[in-house]
């Protein structure tokens, strides 16, 4: 029975049709970081890929703060300036006058190799009453044994009545996978509009945020133009060699256990 096997384009991606049927070429790839919500991020499973990382495992708690800004009301907006990539997490967040609160979001950056070398952490938009301050604490844990970071870089940007210090960075020794635990802590009738959350690479990944979608396009047409000129050339040589199966694409190495230095599920 002789199968006639034609690529067909439908919204970008190859499929391979045959009399009897169609295969879609799919990738395993995690998708592209979206403009969403936190409660899509930190949804079970979630992944999703960035300037050359790939972020997991996102969590999200606050404690003390009354009439706190819920995960589904916080927006995620990735970010891609051609040198750093991270996120923004858009609020508002607030506490009434005496009031205190406490917001952690934790998330897992892994590359293929080991060059993520820095970070930077922003305050945007920071309201302050009388009295009231705001500190965002990151800290990337580089390693680590169970729940216990064994390396570890943090810092702090914060807003006061006394001063203010509204971004900074850190440089640390390469790694390929990073713990990143940020710390938002409001008082008094203190408000802030977002703040945000950037990891160095260490490497040219070439392209930015409005370019972001097109490697992963390009490795799904690639994919099918590859599978159906393999279709074509075993038909030629009467199905004599069978067409050579796709190289898998470089993952990440995870050293660690299935779980988060900083996962506050687990206390």
């Amino acid at each position: 029975m002789k199968l006639n096997i034609r690529p067909v384009v439908i919204g970008g991606v190859f499929l391979l049709c045959s009399g009897s049927g169609s295969l879609l070429a799919m990738t395993s790839l995690p998708g592209l970081c979206p403009s969403a919500p936190l409660a899509i991020y930190s949804a079970s499973g979630f992944s999703c890929t960035l300037g050359g990382l790939t972020f997991e495992d996102f969590s999200f708690a606050s404690f003390r703060t009354f009439g706190a800004t819920h995960e589904s009301a916080i927006i995620v907006s990735p970010i891609d300036d051609r040198t750093d990539v991270g996120f923004t997490f858009s609020g508002p967040f607030s506490v009434p006058a005496y009031g205190i609160g406490d917001y952690f979001i934790d998330f897992i950056a892994l590359q293929a190799a080991p060059s993520i070398d820095g970070a930077t952490a922003s305050l945007v938009g920071a309201g302050l009453s009388p009295g009231s301050h705001i500190f965002l604490t990151a800290t990337q844990c580089l390693s680590n044994a169970g729940y216990l970071c064994l390396e570890s870089d943090s810092l702090t940007d914060y807003a006061t009545g006394a001063g203010s210090k509204l971004s900074s960075s850190v440089v640390f020794a390469p790694a390929d996978q990073v713990f990143v635990d940020l710390d938002l802590h409001l008082s008094g009738g203190s408000t802030l509009q977002s703040f945000s959350y950037r990891l160095d690479p260490g490497q040219s990944h070439g392209f930015g945020t409005t370019e972001a979608a097109e490697p992963p396009a390009i490795l799904l047409v690639a994919g099918g133009l590859l599978l159906a000129i393999g279709g074509k050339a075993s038909q030629a040589r009467n199905r004599k060699h069978a067409a050579a199966p796709t190289a898998d694409l470089p993952a990440p190495q995870r050293a660690y256990s299935g779980y988060s230095p900083f996962d506050r599920s687990r206390c």
